[in-house]
């Protein structure tokens, strides 16, 4: 995240949009890396095309995809090898290709954000291998080679940043473990409140209905459920944080584009009436939210928000 901000001011000179260009862009690329993964898991751009529209207009990107975080990052290339993954999967050749790809990410991943990095994607392909009894793949997936392009990328950073902090430990590499920490239900629950106002796709996706496909549906939906109880996990034990989640956003846009591509290809479309509650409840959100914009009362010209958000004397939160 720093170096690629230090890079934009180099670029575009030192102000607040500059700073924002990096998480911008990755966020782009991780709307692009949904959509890829998408059309690979359930065979259907139109999955993919929805996966990616959930993703875009989901409350959690719009809140964490402008502010200067590296959870986007870690985002983006756990998504990517995830990608990696899903092609060596499903594809009898370019083993070689996906799992340097897979390498490369997980790197780029350890160097935003420490061994979450690593274990986020490992352990997640690893899971599914085993639940799906394909564990077997591993032996075509060039270990070694891989392995060497994951050092290649980390070790110059390690060894660099062991010079330079030679008096302390390399305490970044493990997300805190306390201060701070969300308690555990609402995180767990925070979850669907990122997704917004998708969840409810993603919930109904839990069920498989008669398609086309079932079998690619149904490891569709194990790949992405171990991805999000992967996320959930790890972090619960870990930093738990509310922006941590954002790992797990992917998934569960995947789960929901799936699911509406699939009720397009039924009789009865589900999805329109929970489309259109979801309108209603939209409006009334929204006149809600103009109500209090109109009656709350004006601040002062020149005040920020860290002042308004000030307690008074005699106030108590």
């Amino acid at each position: 995240l720093y170096w690629t901000i230090a890079v934009s001011f180099a670029l575009f000179d030192i102000s607040d949009w500059a700073a924002r260009v990096p998480v911008a862009v990755a966020t782009l690329g991780l709307f692009i890396a949904t959509f890829s993964l998408g059309r690979r898991i359930f065979l259907s751009p139109t999955a993919a095309f929805y996966a990616a529209l959930c993703l875009l207009t989901s409350y959690g990107v719009f809140l964490f995809g402008h502010l200067l975080l590296p959870d986007v990052f870690l985002c983006l290339f756990a998504t990517l090898a995830l990608n990696f993954f899903w092609r060596s999967h499903t594809q009898e050749k370019r083993h070689l290709q996906s799992a340097l790809g897979f390498a490369a990410c997980c790197a780029l991943g350890v160097l935003t954000q420490g061994l979450a990095g690593l274990v986020l994607p490992t352990v997640i392909a690893i899971l599914y291998l085993l639940a799906t009894g394909r564990i077997s793949r591993l032996l075509h997936w060039h270990l070694i080679a891989a392995t060497f392009v994951f050092l290649a990328l980390y070790l110059p950073w390690h060894i660099g940043a062991r010079h330079a902090l030679r008096h302390q430990d390399l305490i970044n590499l493990l997300p805190p473990m306390t201060g701070g920490r969300v308690p555990l239900l609402v995180f767990w629950l925070l979850l669907l409140l990122w997704i917004v106002p998708w969840s409810i796709y993603s919930i109904r996706a839990l069920r498989i209905r008669a398609s086309p496909n079932p079998d690619r549906r149904r490891e569709a939906r194990l790949f992405c459920l171990l991805w999000i109880l992967v996320v959930l996990v790890f972090f619960s034990f870990t930093a738990r944080q509310e922006f941590n989640l954002m790992t797990a956003l992917p998934p569960m846009a995947l789960l929901a584009g799936g699911w509406l591509a699939e009720d397009e290809d039924q009789p009865h479309h589900q999805g329109r009436i929970a489309a259109w509650i979801l309108f209603f409840i939209g409006l009334a959100a929204a006149a809600l939210v103009a109500w209090f914009l109109i009656a709350a009362p004006r601040p002062a010209p020149g005040v920020d928000i860290a002042t308004l958000l000030r307690p008074t004397a005699g106030h108590h939160a």
